[in-house]
């Protein structure tokens, strides 16, 4: 006959390691923000009509590209809105 008792007391005192290590997370430090180059997702943001969120590098790359291509802003809502199509049909489809 196999004794499981160590097994499940160490599985248990693991899970137990794993919580209190979820409740008290190690100090952590966020990146520095970099805002000397454009940020692709601050671009999108700004071009969906966000200003809020965008950097002056961001709003010139927008103005400079959207010299180049007038069309661009309408570029970023027709997409907005083929993806949001397309995610309501997944849902009425039972797709999640």
């Amino acid at each position: 006959m196999i004794d499981t008792g160590d097994h499940q007391r160490t599985i248990q005192q693991n899970s137990t390691d794993y919580r209190r290590q979820q409740r008290q997370p190690e100090k952590w430090t966020p990146p520095q923000l970099c805002v000397c180059c454009p940020s692709t997702a601050r671009i999108s943001s700004h071009l969906l009509g966000n200003s809020e969120g965008s950097y002056a590098i961001d709003r010139e790359w927008c103005a400079q590209a959207i010299v180049r291509l007038p069309a661009l802003p309408q570029v970023y809502l027709d997409e907005r809105a083929f993806r949001d199509r397309a995610l309501q049909l997944a849902l009425r489809r039972g797709i999640r």
